[in-house]
Order: C-alpha cells, then sequence, then structure tokens
C-alpha cells in the first residue's frame, strides 16, 4: 500500500514501513520495529507493527506486509494498493485490490 497527498493520514499494519517527506509533517509512530534507516527525506522500518498518525503536506507513506488500513482526509491524495482486500472512497461501494503481483488499485481524493 502506498500513499501521497495532503491532510491527516492514519496507516496502520505489519512489514516495512518507509515514510518521506518527513520536514512537511507532523508525524506519530507508535509500534515496534526491528531497524529503522535513515533515508536522505525519511526512514524506514523493517518488521514494522504498528500505527502511524501523520498531518501535513507532501506526505508519501508505503506499508508493505499484511493487516493494512489506510484512512486518509484532506485536500488531495493519491493511494495504490495491490494484494487482497477493498478500498472504499467516501462510502461508495468497496473496491477490490487486484490481486496480481503486477496491478495496483489507484484511488485519487
Amino acid at each position: 500500500m502506498k500513499f501521497w497527498g495532503d491532510g491527516t493520514v492514519e496507516v496502520s499494519g505489519r512489514g516495512t514501513l518507509t515514510i518521506r517527506d518527513v520536514s512537511n509533517q507532523q508525524l506519530e509512530i507508535k509500534g515496534t520495529w526491528g531497524e529503522m534507516e535513515k533515508l536522505a527525506d525519511g526512514a524506514q522500518y523493517t518488521h514494522f507493527e504498528g500505527k502511524v498518525h501523520s498531518l501535513g503536506l507532501g506526505i508519501h507513506i508505503e506499508l508493505r506486509g499484511w493487516d493494512l488500513a489506510l484512512s486518509a482526509k484532506g485536500v488531495r491524495g493519491k493511494a495504490w494498493f495491490r494484494g487482497g482486500g477493498t478500498a472504499t472512497l467516501d462510502g461508495d461501494l468497496p473496491l477490490a485490490w487486484a490481486d496480481h503481483p503486477e496491478k495496483w488499485l489507484k484511488v485519487r481524493y
């Protein structure tokens, strides 16, 4: 699951977490992780299990793993999903994620 946008974002799950553009965000990370690798504009957390709450502009969060959940409210954004699951936008009918290694479901708001 990948997210890029402005506003308030909450992501939870287990796997590898990557956060970029941290200078534009108010960020709260709750949970556990194995290693944290600093990147030029953020950080990557391996063996992550927990929740991230972010508020700001140009938020870029990626979580690859399982038991994933994303809630986003804001001015604009995009989310990409791959694997098994569903996404719902503004109470509409659920959209199935493409369960294919090369296909992503892209949602704009």
